[in-house]
């Protein structure tokens, strides 16, 4: 009993916490939360352009049997989908055609123990062209992706990241960047505006590691600092 209660309040406070973050958004950009319609949807559907979803977002919107075309990538709260369970509503992702004809490629390697098997099939998902690294060793990899990182990003998930961060940057034109959270991608993409990524997987989930990704792709194509541009390049 106690641990039931002790779920309920953890879920009650992630909705709350998702309701104040989606009240500032819509207070910025109210369009952005609100259902849209859409050429060639069916009648019986209803489409969202957040891709936060809480039970609030569903609130009185939603009918039995109801379709709901959401941005792919999108992410429900627990207490969302006990709703969407309730009235049987079947999910479907929104396809935005200028974007899947140009997919976004991203060099993946995986270091030490680490099975990036999952991650890279995650990644596709997220309709990313997911490209291997072969190197085993850390020097290896760093070589094989450095070509490659001025018209491709790449993604090095390893417990030994100060080390391959320290290699990535002695190459010509990388800037590999350490990160751990978004706010850290967000800092690093004002500064050095990284075209490598290292991330330790230690005690992350593979859909924590698609969101590290995925948030660090809606930044602009990684383009050197004019003042850093000397020392870089």
């Amino acid at each position: 009993m106690a641990n039931t209660a002790n779920n309920s309040n953890q879920r009650a406070a992630v909705e709350q916490i998702v309701r104040e973050v989606l009240a500032e958004l819509r207070a910025a950009s109210p369009s952005k939360a609100r259902g849209i319609p859409s050429p060639g949807i069916p009648d019986r559907a209803l489409t969202l352009t957040t891709k936060v979803i809480t039970a609030a977002t569903l609130e009185g919107r939603l009918t039995a049997g109801v379709q709901l075309i959401v941005p792919r990538g999108a992410i429900f709260t627990p207490a969302a989908r006990d709703e969407l369970k309730k009235f049987q509503v079947t999910i479907a992702s929104a396809v935005n055609t200028s974007q899947s004809a140009t997919k976004q490629h991203l060099y993946l390697a995986a270091h030490g123990k680490y099975d990036a098997s999952p991650l890279a099939a995650g990644l596709a998902a997220d309709n990313l062209d997911v490209l291997r690294a072969k190197g085993v060793d850390l020097p290896a990899i760093i070589s094989e992706l450095a070509p490659k990182l001025s018209t491709t990003r790449g993604l090095v998930v390893t417990d030994a990241a100060a080390a391959a961060v320290a290699l990535a940057n002695r190459k010509s034109g990388v800037r590999a960047a350490l990160v751990c959270n978004t706010a850290e991608i967000d800092r690093a993409a004002g500064s050095l505006s990284p075209n490598l990524l290292v991330i330790d997987p230690l005690g992350r989930s593979v859909f924590e590691l698609r969101g590290l990704v995925r948030h660090w792709l809606r930044h602009p194509e990684p383009a050197c600092p004019a003042v850093l541009a000397q020392y870089l390049n």
